[in-house]
């Protein structure tokens, strides 16, 4: 399920989703006062934990109104400089090839101009991907807006 479509489609729906994936996901969640535990000592792989704070953000946003289908520019989401690490640019060519763009071996995106993705496009590749640019994309694009 898109990230946005999982954000947007509600309490009764997201907790449909959970039950129905009861072995597969592990959740905590404590505002202080209440708190929500499933399969909390389970140990589950969760690379670049950073990564789930933008995802937060950007799931809070989209249920406050930030549409998930816009445009993002690929330049725009490329514009983040490659580090050098191996794993950012595996993120880079995983991310690319699984939205069909041309990029060279280095992951930079052919066409820049491209803007037929998403922002939800953007977020699933930071998940699904480990896509590195995307969650500057989001930290910085957002505070553009």
């Amino acid at each position: 399920m898109p990230v946005a479509a999982f954000a947007a489609s509600g309490e009764e729906a997201a907790l449909t989703w959970f039950a129905e994936h009861r072995d597969d996901v592990s959740i905590v969640a404590d505002d202080g006062t209440n708190r929500l535990s499933h399969h909390a000592e389970v140990p589950r792989v969760l690379a670049s934990t950073i990564k789930v704070v933008h995802l937060l953000a950007y799931t809070t946003a989209v249920a406050g109104g930030l549409d998930p289908a816009e445009p993002v520019r690929v330049g725009d989401w490329d514009a983040f400089p490659f580090r050098g690490e191996r794993l950012t640019r595996l993120g880079r060519l995983r991310a690319w090839a699984s939205l069909s763009i041309d990029c060279d071996e280095f992951g930079i995106a052919r066409d820049p101009e491209r803007s037929s993705r998403s922002l939800d496009a953007l977020a699933t590749a930071m998940i699904a991907a480990s896509n590195n640019a995307a969650p500057d994309h989001l930290r910085v694009g957002s505070a553009n807006r």
